[in-house]
């Protein structure tokens, strides 16, 4: 049937519909966590997985192998595989015949013991190297098939003759084999479907060395990098106002240049475009219908030129729909644009390669012609032995004879060949990928219930004052040791867990920013404008400051451009080196110590003058009052300066309430946002506050201290139900979790009253910042395994500082759960780092309405975090950004291997290597009817939760029982039961010597439970 509407709106649905497919991943300054296959993410999360497989070409699990290491470390226990079995595989395999292992056992046998097909060369090495009796595989070709057979049969009758009784016994078993796997219909494993009909780049590729792309993706790849650049190059490209498309035209038809041979006419063409003032869309029109023999076939064929190079499509669709920072670049983004320079190119590349393969017409009867060339390699056909063999193994670790294996009808051989054959393994993967998350959560949830038990055997502790100090830490699961080790300091310190923006969106510009910034989640416009100022007395050298900043940032560019230049780079170089190649050296060789002389040296020559975070006054000319009532809104601006009174004391007033902190203030209490710092590392943004936009959360948690200790902010929220006392102070502070240091801000600005309350907050904080730089120093190869506090705290700053250190801190890559409740619920709980920590008291919130706000915010930013964690695990090549060591940074925005390839989206090797590939368990304490009217109301939650995306169980407040969320059942009672969990002293006790990931245990309770007795 015709098309009957007009081809640029067709284009247009198209290139929409294969938008969606693209990496979604932000320039490098806001590198922020998010699902991956977030195009994927209606769907159920095993099927998505296949729908990622077909379209991608993406691998959604581990290899079985890694599955089997995980299975031999405990990781996965026998319990886990067979309730996985039993709830996926046995309703599809049927029971086997009386006098047989069951089903159950048999799919057990083949997990643990990697029964599967052998390739041709595999199963050749085994006859000639192993021996007759261990193990084979996979895809002979039809020539080799028989031969194989034959081979195997007449070595195993050699043996038989050799070795007695024992090799008939396993010569006949091999021969039963044979028979009935002849008997069963051939079962491989399915292919998945192709997502598109193969573009003439595929087919070319079926009879030719020669790939198009190598020709494209060069010429592609650096114009698009010039087109993004967001202030990396010293000259831009011309006309990036005009687009993508107009803007290469411009520098591809420029002047007489010498062109490759299959560039030659793409001037005049270009040209002509020009002349002709031919859009993007026609361009894409006119190249689809040289590309393609079907007009049907063109949607096809966009998501074809597109997931060629998903990474740089991607950025254009990104920036297109959600530009980024301002400031950097002008360029007017379009997909449409990158995707017509991607045709224009792709028809030249390919008639090029077609003509060396002897083809001269059109493009669209090209397919025709390769279709008379020989392929480069024919598909393999399946043989006996594809079967015969895994079934052999099977049969072996099962203890079977060769007569029951000839009882067995088709039923029963299929059944088997399944369990053990090609055709299996998509559902043994499934299998092992719920076993694993059972083991898991089964140990999380067996560790809460222990907790609570144990919690129960405490005495009822004396009335006595309120906590010494509090903590309001990120629900970052970094936090999670730190929280521990303040607590195991004293039980006099409470800590809590909140969102690292502290509810505080906001536009901030530091004292040394050029243009603000948001702090808050992505998906969050900030709406209040926050400035960093000097104090008044503090204004000259704050001046000063920015003056010196202003010259030697002039002496560097220019230093920089004569260095570079081809008349004085030779001379300045010669002259300079040695002065450069000090620093550099001690840099590399002792990155501490140059690290500490520097910051030394820019405290003398620009000490940073003492500021407070303001509204920016209304205009130029006035200068802010701090303790002025801030105007909503200022001249020519959308942003408001500042925030009113009651927006102060509905944002403090919100926060506490939702952790459950109404009552019950300590003296101080510290909110503590949180931040990363290392050299040499383009993904710095991403080991920083995800709540934040990959920033620093110190600013925010700053802004809430001075907002929480305004009088006027107090007043108000005591007419709410929130009573802050008089003499409570609160102060802001941001942890690094790179170099483990706890800075406080503005302490110099409170009553002299608390200042030695203040010194002992530090000094307990830089204590707890020390035992979490042990604890990290366990999953460090290179880290000392005994010694002072201040050797360890020393080897993480020293990892931050180093220009080669490939690891500076690990991330999230130990992330497994989120558990939403009162803190004592996990209290002298050890979750190794694994848990993001939400604070919420359910008995204040019996409707679930704050509830409902922390779900909303917290869930579907710890999947984020989880799911990239996940996917860059379990295929690093095609889901992640591969090894960091061939990273080069392009444009400020992105990284690529080398100087022309895709862009490199997902994370690092470096930084997913100790991470254990698994779904975010969610614990929430709240009465199942409750979450599960939640979960209802709010969609993302409800897609997330409904597709199985994350796992969520919860707890009931008052009896803590737990309740599992199965997607098609709702909640059932956890099956499981409270183990017998250590007991030790403190953190340390439980976690020296060990390296990988450390089981739950209970902290701190054992002197306590000698205190009971």
């Amino acid at each position: 049937m015709p098309h009957t509407e007009p081809p640029s709106s067709r284009i247009r649905a198209a290139l929409s519909h294969a938008a969606h497919l693209l990496p979604a991943q932000a320039p490098l300054e806001v590198f922020v966590h998010h699902n991956t296959l977030h195009a994927f993410q209606r769907a159920d999360f095993h099927e998505a997985l296949e729908q990622a497989r077909a379209h991608l070409g993406a691998e959604g699990y581990w290899s079985e192998d890694r599955y089997r290491e995980a299975h031999a470390r405990g990781r996965i226990q026998g319990p886990d595989l067979t309730a996985a079995i039993e709830r996926l595989w046995l309703p599809d395999l049927g029971d086997m015949p009386p006098g047989l292992p069951s089903t159950a056992t048999l799919a057990t046998l083949a997990l643990t013991h990697g029964v599967a097909p052998e390739s041709p060369a595999g199963l050749r090495w085994r006859l000639t190297e192993l021996q007759a009796g261990e193990r084979f595989h996979d895809g002979v070709a039809p020539a080799a098939r028989d031969r194989i057979a034959r081979e195997t049969t007449a070595w195993l009758r050699a043996q038989a003759r050799e070795g007695g009784d024992e090799r008939i016994v396993v010569a006949e078993l091999w021969q039963a084999c044979q028979a009935v796997a002849r008997r069963a219909p051939v079962v491989r494993e399915a292919s998945p479907a192709p997502a598109r009909p193969a573009s003439l780049r595929d087919q070319v590729l079926l009879v030719s060395a020669e790939d198009p792309d190598e020709l494209v993706n060069p010429v592609l790849v650096n114009l698009a990098g010039a087109f993004l650049d967001r202030g990396q190059s010293r000259w831009s490209m011309p006309d990036r106002d005009a687009g993508f498309f107009a803007a290469s035209c411009r520098v591809l038809g420029a002047g007489r240049a010498v062109r490759p041979v299959w560039l030659r006419g793409l001037g005049d063409k270009v040209r002509r475009w020009t002349a002709e003032g031919k859009r993007a869309e026609a361009v894409v029109e006119e190249a689809l219908s040289e590309l393609c023999e079907r007009e049907e076939d063109h949607a096809h064929h966009i998501e074809s030129a597109l997931l060629r190079l998903p990474g740089w499509a991607g950025m254009f669709h990104k920036l297109e729909t959600a530009p980024g920072p301002a400031g950097r670049s002008h360029a007017r983004v379009r997909l449409m644009d990158f995707l017509a320079v991607r045709l224009m190119l792709d028809v030249l590349a390919v008639t090029d390669v077609a003509q060396r393969l002897g083809h001269r017409g059109p493009l669209r009867d090209l397919p025709s012609h390769l279709a008379r060339l020989r392929p480069l390699a024919p598909p393999s056909a399946p043989g006996d032995h594809d079967r015969a063999w895994p079934l052999f193994l099977l049969a072996q670790h099962a203890g079977l004879a060769a007569p029951e294996i000839l009882r067995l009808g088709p039923r029963e051989t299929a059944a088997l060949l399944t369990v053990c054959g090609s055709a299996g393994r998509r559902v043994r993967l499934r299998v092992w990928q719920e076993a694993f998350e059972q083991h898991y959560r089964d140990e999380v949830l067996g560790a809460l219930s222990a907790a609570r038990a144990a919690c129960a055997m405490k005495p009822t502790p004396r009335p006595g004052p309120e906590p010494r100090f509090q903590v309001v830490a990120c629900i970052d699961d970094r936090m999670e040791s730190l929280r521990r080790h303040i607590e195991e300091l004293s039980p006099d310190h409470e800590t809590f867990g909140a969102a690292g923006f502290f509810n505080l969106a906001i536009a901030y510009q530091g004292i040394d920013d050029p243009s603000t910034f948001p702090l808050c989640p992505v998906v969050v416009s900030p709406r209040h404008r926050i400035e960093e100022v000097p104090v008044s007395e503090h204004a000259g050298r704050a001046e000063a400051r920015r003056r010196w900043k202003r010259r030697m940032g002039s002496v560097a560019s220019r230093f920089d451009s004569a260095s570079r230049s081809m008349v004085w780079g030779p001379l300045v170089v010669a002259l300079t080196g040695i002065f450069a190649a000090l620093p550099l050296l001690a840099a590399v060789f002792a990155p501490w110590w140059a690290a500490r002389l520097r910051r030394a040296v820019s405290a003398w020559l620009l000490p940073p003058p003492k500021t407070r975070l303001n509204a920016p006054p209304p205009s130029p000319d006035s200068p802010s009052d701090p303790d002025a009532e801030p105007e909503p809104g200022s001249e020519g601006e959308e942003l408001a300066a500042g925030f009113t009174v009651e927006e102060k004391a509905q944002r403090v007033g919100d926060l506490l309430r939702n952790m459950g902190l109404t009552g019950g203030f300590a003296r101080l209490v510290v909110l503590l946002g949180h931040d990363s710092h290392s050299v040499n590392n383009p993904h710095v943004a991403a080991y920083s506050c995800g709540a934040c936009g990959g920033r620093s959360g110190g600013p925010n948690a700053r802004l809430f201290a001075r907002m929480a200790n305004r009088p006027e902010v107090r007043a108000r929220l005591r007419e709410r139900g929130v009573d802050i006392p008089d003499t409570t102070v609160f102060i802001g502070g941001a942890h690094d979790t790179c170099t483990d240091t706890i800075a406080l801000f503005d302490t110099d600005a409170l009553p002299t009253g608390v200042l030695p309350e203040v010194k002992a907050l530090q000094a307990m904080l830089d204590n707890a910042a020390l035992a979490d730089a042990h604890e990290r120093c366990r999953r460090f190869a290179s880290a000392p395994r005994s010694g002072s506090p201040a050797v360890f705290r020393r080897h993480v700053e020293q990892r931050a500082f180093d220009l080669s250190q490939a690891r500076p801190e690990l991330g999230h890559a130990t992330n497994a759960a989120c558990i939403v409740g009162r803190r004592e619920r996990t209290r002298g709980v050890f979750l190794d780092r694994r848990a993001f920590l939400v604070s919420y008291d359910p008995s204040i919130d019996p409707e679930g309405e704050a509830l409902e706000k922390l779900l909303a915010a917290a869930v579907p930013v710890g999947a984020g975090i989880n799911l990239e964690y996940y996917f860059s695990t379990v295929d690093n090549e095609r889901l992640g950004a591969g090894t960091k060591l061939p990273h080069n940074v392009v444009g400020l925005f992105g990284v690529m291997n080398g100087a022309a390839s895709d862009l490199r989206t997902g994370l690092p090797r470096q930084m997913i290597e100790v991470h254990e590939p698994m779904r975010l368990q969610v614990v929430i304490e709240a009465r199942p009817e409750i979450l599960a009217a939640v979960v209802a109301r709010q969609p993302v939650l409800k897609e997330l939760v409904d597709g199985a995306w994350v796992r969520v169980c919860s707890m009931d407040p008052e009896t803590g029982s737990l309740a599992v969320l199965e997607p098609r059942e709702g909640f059932v009672p956890w099956a499981g039961r409270a183990p017998e969990l250590p007991r030790v002293g403190c953190s340390r006790d439980w976690y020296s010597g060990k390296e990988g990931f450390v089981p739950p245990a209970l902290v701190g309770f054992a002197q306590e439970m000698r205190d009971v007795a």
